[in-house]
């Protein structure tokens, strides 16, 4: 995993380090938008594999809590959210890219 800055482009898993706030704080950011799945010992890939597009993985460990969307879209609304809460946090870019590969279609209007 890449720990990118929190203004990079990427987006991944949000990991917030232990602080002296409350765990609400940052859940309450996300709760209206999505609903909360914990896990404990797991990983963000794990996680993913879990949740569907309306939900949000909630992974503690020893480093800190892992916010985590199903895709790279709900990761970084998620992040948004946190950045919005003048929440410390950073991304981890651990989503895969999506690919698409077949024939280029046009939209016509």
């Amino acid at each position: 995993m890449q720990v990118n800055s929190v203004n990079s482009t990427s987006f991944g898993s949000v990991h917030l380090p232990y602080k002296n706030i409350p765990l609400s704080k940052p859940l309450d950011k996300i709760k209206p938008y999505f609903e909360l799945k914990g896990f404990g010992n797991s990983t963000p890939a794990k996680v993913r594999e879990e949740i569907n597009l309306g939900q949000a993985g909630v992974l503690t460990n020893k480093d800190g809590i892992y916010l985590i969307g199903k895709d790279r879209e709900a990761d970084k609304f998620i992040a948004r959210q946190i950045k919005e809460g003048n929440i410390e946090h950073t991304y981890i870019e651990d989503t895969p890219e999506t690919n698409f590969d077949g024939p280029v279609f046009e939209i016509l209007g």
